[in-house]
């Protein structure tokens, strides 16, 4: 004879769980071994994302590897597509084919019983220009399979270190109210600070012209001045 017990589909990503069914108040005969039985739930449900919504990189390193998981059953196949994005990094310039200025692309794919992560290889390209820190992302997208979806981490930000040392201002733009106070420009030393490093700054007129606009009043005569370093720092 058979015993029929439904199973319910929650949709929830789960590990495996267990039930058991028991035989009892045998009448005409008399119970043997075994009387219970463990029924075991292998979950169909998994999520497959990033590791982790950050990474780091130093520029001058040849490929990032960014990892994706599937979390949860592994029983049925399952793919996912990924995608970079221009941030401040752009591809062709900071990461991907050297003048190829198109996103990178792919898809993932599992087989079923295949639980284990997947890789991202990114390459990161190198230049000589003082830039400082600079991002992209990379996204999942259109997930495949019986009882797949993508998890938290459907997008991860990538920060590429500027490896070049040297020295740049914080911003391409300031914006000051004409109060009579002052304008704080800050300058940046990033990469390698092993020695002592000393740069000089100078104003010169745009639309706004020195003794009338900005420096001292009615002289004609520009500001500069020079901003040191010390080695380490």
């Amino acid at each position: 004879k058979t015993i029929n017990v439904p199973i319910i589909d929650n949709g929830a990503v789960n590990t495996a769980r267990t039930f058991t069914v028991t035989l009892s108040g045998a009448v005409g005969a008399t119970l043997g071994t075994p009387a219970s039985t463990t029924v075991t739930i292998t979950d169909d449900d998994n999520t497959l994302q990033f590791s982790a919504a950050t990474a780091t990189v130093a520029e001058g390193t040849a490929t990032l590897n960014i990892t994706v998981t599937r979390l949860g059953g592994a029983a049925a196949i399952a793919s996912v597509d990924w995608a970079t994005a221009d941030g401040t990094a752009l591809s062709g310039s900071d990461f991907g084919a050297q003048g190829v200025a198109v996103p990178l692309t792919g898809t993932l794919n599992w087989g079923a019983g295949d639980a284990a992560s997947k890789m991202i290889a990114i390459p990161i390209l190198n230049d000589l220009v003082v830039e400082g820190a600079k991002t992209f992302t990379v996204n999942l997208s259109n997930v495949a399979g019986t009882g797949a979806s993508i998890g938290t981490n459907a997008t991860i930000t990538v920060t590429i270190n500027d490896n070049d040392a040297g020295v740049v201002l914080s911003a391409a733009n300031y914006n000051v109210s004409e109060t009579g106070g002052t304008v704080t420009i800050t300058a940046n030393r990033i990469g390698p600070a092993t020695a002592a490093a000393t740069v000089t700054w100078t104003t010169s007129n745009g639309t706004a012209t020195a003794g009338t606009d900005f420096g001292t009043s009615g002289s004609g005569v520009q500001r500069t001045g020079t901003i040191t370093w010390t080695a380490g720092t």
